[in-house]
């Protein structure tokens, strides 16, 4: 790392002291560090499947953040590292596009613009039916077809899949993370292999979703005069519900497994830590 780095980020001295505070370098990082002093020098890319709703709805992420709040390509955007970053909706009518984020140069003073191309037009410009599989086929067709082979870091957000989607789009493709964050589900120990099937769970988890104040604006197509929408959920229960969406990603085995199986792809991946 920069010394800047080995001494963690600079905090804004918000009380006028002069004192300068730091805060510790995310674990990535660490790890890209390692990885690059060892074996490979940084690409200063990341890939990233974010959640997308509509105009009345946003999750507030960021590096810092906890549970469904924690997005670690948030502290690459502001380093000056390009993205390739999927916008994706897993409720109907269902959505998915891609931005190209910044310039590959791994300098903030060096920061660029976007590019954004909707993944799913062609289907829904012939009126073909779209699913969550369907969303994936496509995100796997333009994965195919970035330029950087081994970007630094893959983050997958637990409200857009789960580890399925990591083996079906890397083990077809040759693109090659160094670091990839996967979300699982902490209340099932190893040894027990869960692989929830994603698509099954939210259509389970989709009305108690409507019956949300926050959650609710994510589901664009539900109807407020629908007789099937529950009534509002009072807001005791929004913790609940939060933690609920967990329930559908694989427990700790299962990814390490996944993470085996890449191996016969010529994907070694090791588990570095929960």
């Amino acid at each position: 790392f920069p010394r800047r780095w080995r001494q963690g980020f600079p905090i804004s001295d918000e009380e006028g002291q002069g004192a300068v505070q730091r805060k510790e370098v995310p674990k990535f990082l660490q790890i890209l560090q390692h990885i690059e002093a060892l074996l490979l020098d940084q690409s200063f890319t990341y890939l990233v499947l974010r959640p997308k709703g509509g105009d009345k709805w946003s999750l507030v992420t960021s590096c810092e953040g906890t549970g469904l709040e924690y997005d670690p390509t948030d502290c690459l955007e502001s380093l000056g590292y390009a993205g390739f970053i999927y916008n994706v909706n897993i409720h109907p009518p269902f959505h998915a596009d891609v931005k190209q984020q910044g310039v590959n140069l791994g300098d903030r003073s060096m920061e660029g613009g976007s590019m954004v191309m909707d993944v799913l037009r062609p289907i829904a410009d012939s009126g073909g039916a779209v699913s969550i599989e369907h969303i994936f086929y496509k995100i796997d067709m333009t994965w195919r077809q970035l330029d950087e082979p081994s970007p630094d870091v893959f983050f997958l957000h637990p409200a857009v899949h789960n580890c399925y989607s990591v083996e079906y789009l890397f083990g077809g493709s040759a693109l090659k993370p160094k670091v990839m964050i996967i979300p699982i589900n902490p209340v099932i120990p190893p040894p027990f292999e869960v692989q929830p099937r994603f698509e099954t769970w939210w259509h389970i988890l989709r009305p108690l979703l409507a019956s949300s104040p926050r959650w609710k604006p994510w589901l664009e197509f539900m109807d407020d005069q629908a007789s099937d929408v529950p009534p509002p959920m009072p807001t005791m229960y929004e913790d609940l519900l939060d933690a609920s969406i967990w329930f559908g990603q694989c427990s700790l085995s299962a990814v390490e497994k996944m993470l085996r199986d890449l191996e016969k792809r010529a994907l070694k991946y090791v588990l570095h830590h929960v």
